[in-house]
């Protein structure tokens, strides 16, 4: 059976009011090392073995 759509905003309004509003800063510094790592402007050149590269 199809299950009911749920309505986004109601969904984060209720996320929100049961969890902070800010990541953790172990969360934050895991982010910003991601986005070091791989800043948006070069997503579009990075090659699988780039990519494989980098994590192994």
């Amino acid at each position: 059976m199809d299950s009911p759509v749920k309505d986004w905003r109601t969904e984060l309004n209720f996320w929100l009011s049961n969890n902070p509003k800010q990541s953790p800063p172990d969360l934050q510094q895991l982010r910003e090392a991601f986005i070091q790592r791989f800043p948006r402007e070069k997503l579009s050149n990075l090659t699988l073995e780039k990519y494989a590269g980098l994590i192994y």
